[in-house]
């Protein structure tokens, strides 16, 4: 069954929480994690895009197989 990780970062303008998440992006792609795949996020530095927000919808519904 395919699974979809998504991570919503809301603070990536914070420096300690930009660092942790390339910790954790790195740590993803070590675990087999695809981006555009298996792993996808959005965030707010810039405001929250509701057409990337719902671009990626599309993408993960596709994934799993979902209308």
């Amino acid at each position: 069954d395919p699974a979809v990780l998504w991570e919503h970062l809301g603070m990536l303008d914070l420096r300690d929480y930009a660092a942790g998440w390339a910790r954790k992006r790195q740590w993803y792609a070590h675990q087999g994690y695809v981006e555009g795949r298996d792993l996808v996020w959005t965030s707010e530095v810039d405001g929250l895009d509701a057409a990337k927000v719902d671009q990626v919808i599309v993408a993960v519904k596709a994934r799993l197989g979902i209308d």
